[in-house]
């Protein structure tokens, strides 16, 4: 097993004020490098913890609101919801209600996600 002091899956050396992968994963970049729909961006701060399902590590997260337009959260079908061959893209983890509707999204960083 390798340990990962990098930061590209979670916390790490060159993350200091920013919330890692979550950030890099969901965001979304025009091709001039501004930002158009960010998770998680201006703090660290703004990312959550929870270690009450694995005694092994801490999940991060970031919480996004459910009327989020970022089709990296919600999901997407790739490359076109018309083309017989597409694909769907899960997003990020739905957070629902008891009535089944979607309350809010969990962005968590690369190493939940494994």
């Amino acid at each position: 097993m390798m340990l990962d002091l990098s930061g590209s899956m979670g916390y790490g050396v060159g993350y200091n004020n920013t919330s890692m992968s979550i950030q890099e994963d969901y965001s979304v970049v025009a091709s001039n490098g501004t930002l158009i729909s960010g998770v998680c961006h201006g703090s660290k701060d703004n990312v959550k913890s929870d270690s009450t399902t694995t005694s092994h590590y801490t999940r991060y997260y970031c919480e996004i609101p459910s009327d989020t337009s970022n089709k990296k959260v919600t999901g997407y079908w790739f490359p076109s919801n018309t083309d017989p061959q597409r694909k769907w893209v899960a997003g990020c983890e739905a957070q629902k209600n008891t009535a089944g509707g979607v309350t809010s999204y969990r962005c968590y960083d690369r190493l939940t996600r494994l």
